[in-house]
């Protein structure tokens, strides 16, 4: 009897699947940008009807969250982010069936796709994040690419490899899907069955036989990206530093204010015109900061440290707020800058 996309069977399928993903990911979860929940959320749209993987989906993400939280803390605002960069993925998988593709390095471009398209969305969330103006967004937004472009290569890596052995993954997997869940699955088991050409004479894979077939798509494929990744990136970085450099002194005052934490200081200082706003902190305090956001992110001045949610630092500009990049913030003469601590 035909069931429907609600019911418990289907709700068993969703949660061994997305268990799979989370465990393994879990598993995985202190490798940088190596994880399968892109992986899964893939196979929902190439597997299953559109309804049925973005529901799947939707349940996979909060579950994952919910076991990153309790090792690594919630991601705070960045978690819708990650629901969309998923989704979107999820998409992909229901195109790259609409397309009909089969061979271990087309899953590879996909995985490639899936993985630059996930970091930059997840990314955009970091200068929202920080925002203290809306001129701020592009800088910061850049800023944040350059810093996580080494985590977004890895990430096309780890991708492209992992959906590269869908192929033979699902020649095993999906006679057994077929079996117990036929009304859900939108795509028949005998769909990778050209797979038993690559098999040696004692019915095992002959990886071989696979790298052969493969390897030149497949090695050129991540060779392009890469390149595609460093040159688009040297770009980036090459656009954030496009300024004019004041070889000259500029005079700037800069108050670091405590709110009654300890007595207020003030700087009358002549520096070189190239300087960013955490040069010049670090030229008269004591500065702590973490890179866990991308950008250097400030969080104690001369011990003071930030304690979210009570206690944290601001900054302003001739009485702007700016964002909280403060290495690519650049100061110009006669500027006026505040450290706050709340």
């Amino acid at each position: 009897m035909e069931e429907d996309q609600d019911g418990l069977g289907a709700l068993s399928l969703r949660v061994q699947l997305a268990a799979t993903a989370v465990a393994s990911s879990f598993a995985l979860v202190f490798v940088p940008n190596v994880e399968t929940i892109s992986l899964m959320a893939f196979l929902f749209g190439f597997l299953f009807s559109l309804r049925f993987a973005v529901v799947s989906t939707s349940m996979m993400v909060v579950t994952w969250e919910v076991v990153l939280s309790l090792v690594l803390g919630f991601s705070g605002i960045t978690f819708p982010f990650k629901l969309i960069g998923w989704i979107i993925v999820t998409l992909l998988g229901r195109l790259a069936r609409s397309l009909r593709i089969r061979y271990f390095y087309e899953f590879a471009i996909f995985g490639a796709i899936s993985a630059l398209i996930w970091d930059l969305i997840v990314t955009v969330s970091l200068p929202l994040f920080f925002l203290g103006s809306e001129e701020a967004f592009i800088p910061l937004l850049l800023t944040s690419l350059i810093f996580g472009i080494v985590f977004t290569i890895s990430h096309t890596v780890a991708n492209s490899i992992l959906f590269s052995m869908i192929p033979v993954i699902m020649r095993t997997v999906l006679p057994l899907i077929e079996d117990a869940y036929s009304w859900l699955l939108e795509l028949p088991a005998a769909y990778f069955n050209y797979l038993e050409e690559f098999k040696g004479n004692e019915g095992n894979f002959d990886r071989q036989a696979i790298i052969r077939f493969s390897q030149k798509r497949f090695v050129s494929y991540i060779v392009v990206s890469l390149l595609i990744v460093i040159l688009l990136s040297t770009g980036v970085y090459l656009f954030v530093n496009d300024r004019p450099v004041n070889d000259g002194a500029i005079a700037v005052e800069l108050h670091i204010v405590y709110n009654g934490a300890a007595p207020d200081e003030t700087f009358d200082l002549d520096i070189p015109g190239n300087w960013t706003l955490l040069q010049l902190l670090e030229s008269v305090s004591t500065v702590d900061y973490t890179l866990q956001y991308g950008p250097p992110y400030v969080i104690g001045i001369n011990g003071y440290m930030e304690s979210l949610p009570d206690d944290y630092w601001i900054f302003r500009i001739d009485g702007v707020g700016i964002n909280m990049d403060v290495n690519s913030t650049y100061l110009e003469e006669g500027n006026l800058i505040e450290a706050v601590y709340f």
